[in-house]
């Protein structure tokens, strides 16, 4: 990637954000701190398939990737279809599906019908603090069919209190990262209470400087 490219992605994705505000969530790009952060899970995903929801201008996705997820296991739904050719050049091996996520799983029906409970993680840059309980819950009942049983689902927010709660799923880990503009919460869920769940972590602490 060229150095113009972040500030370019910036540019784009301010102009989209200014367009669309409920739909993007966000005024600037995921931070490379807030892409590894979120790219985490995808290193315990035992080599299964990885759905990213909402890779926008590919901050987060280009994270996966260099966590080791190969990109012919990575599938990507994204609605804003302006961002996609952009997405394709950049990350070519990746499978990006144009349409909206909370149809995803009609989406992944058409496009990786033999990946129904196969997927080892969830990573989601969609703003569903911006949607209603009810959507936020057909969402998750979609994902739930498409998820193998040991698989988790990261999710995002710029609200900092640890107050996340979507029915169905146990969080296992919450983190603030403050490298980012403006600081964000990820946290990890999983479908349920399993043995051998990861402990809950507490990143909350601001870096040093």
């Amino acid at each position: 990637m060229s150095r113009s490219a972040p500030l370019r992605d910036s540019l784009k994705f301010l102009r989209l954000a200014l367009r669309k505000p409920r739909e993007i969530g966000a005024v600037l790009p995921s931070s490379r701190a807030l892409g590894r952060a979120m790219a985490e899970a995808a290193t315990r995903a035992q080599g299964r398939p990885v759905l990213e929801l909402g890779p926008g201008t590919g901050a987060v996705t280009a994270a996966i990737l260099k966590a080791g997820v190969v990109p012919r296991s990575l599938v990507a739904v994204e609605r804003t279809e302006e961002l996609l050719p952009e997405l394709g050049r950049r990350f070519p091996g990746v499978q990006f599906i144009g349409g909206d996520a909370f149809k995803v799983g009609g989406l992944l029906q058409q496009a990786v019908p033999a990946w129904r409970g196969q997927f080892g993680a969830v990573i989601s840059s969609l703003p569903l603090l911006n949607f209603p309980a009810s959507l936020r819950d057909q969402l998750l009942e979609q994902l739930a069919e498409w998820m193998h049983p040991d698989a988790t689902i990261v999710q995002f927010s710029y609200s900092l209190r640890r107050s996340q709660s979507f029915r169905g799923l146990e969080e296992v880990s919450s983190k603030v990262v403050w490298l980012n503009v403006p600081p964000a919460r990820v946290s990890e869920f999983t479908l349920g209470r399993r043995p051998g769940s990861h402990p809950r972590r507490n990143g909350d602490t601001p870096p040093k400087h």
